[in-house]
């Protein structure tokens, strides 16, 4: 994994930034392999909530009434999870390993990184009156989302793919009301204070 995946580079201000080896116009992402302790894993609305196929009465009216998902959830979902499966694993046992089992603490192997991220749809108010625009105008799926009152769950889902604040160092948990986590939470500060140059996403 570490040797041959594309990343997004994210630019910070450390001395050793992978930013100031990129050459604007010249650099690929496949130049430069996965650093665990740059890296992060963004799991993206990876949820009982949007597990199963929307009904009838959730599509968005724009859509005329027609739900073509079940494509999403016969087939991709189920192909996808295990990759995801794989994937948080990984990162969270390098994330977890103790530091002591290496002689040279100076190193990229000291596990600092490899960070657990897991964004879900889940409103910061009981009966949502804080989801997007966006949200509120595409149909009673997006207008219904977990909410405080309602949380959400994780419990058709594999065990790997339950968020964990108490597993080895623990995931990190940020619920969104958008389609981007991006824009409306503040994941690029937290990734900011983990000196984060590197994101592999997957959702």
């Amino acid at each position: 994994l570490f040797k041959s995946t594309s990343v997004n580079t994210m630019v910070t201000t450390d001395n050793d930034s992978l930013s100031k080896l990129v050459k604007p116009g010249v650099s690929k992402r496949s130049d430069f392999t996965l650093i665990p302790s740059k890296a992060a894993l963004i799991v993206i609305d990876i949820q009982d909530y949007l597990s199963s196929p929307v009904t009838s009465a959730e599509t968005d009216a724009s859509n005329n009434g027609n739900s073509n998902n079940s494509y999403l959830f016969a087939t991709s979902l189920p192909k996808a999870i295990p990759n995801i499966v794989q994937l948080v694993d990984t990162f969270r046992h390098i994330r977890d390993l103790d530091d002591s089992s290496h002689s040279d603490p100076s190193s990229d192997q000291n596990h600092e990184g490899c960070e657990v991220l897991f964004t879900f749809l889940q409103s910061s108010t009981p009966d949502g009156r804080d989801i997007s625009l966006d949200y509120k105008l595409s149909g009673p799926k997006l207008t219904n989302i977990p909410s405080t009152k309602r949380k959400e769950t994780f419990d058709s889902l594999p065990k790997s793919l339950s968020p964990n604040p108490s597993l080895g160092k623990g995931d990190i948990l940020i619920p969104k009301t958008s389609c981007s986590v991006f824009t409306s939470t503040n994941i690029n500060y937290i990734l900011s204070n983990l000196n984060t140059e590197q994101i592999v996403r997957c959702g």
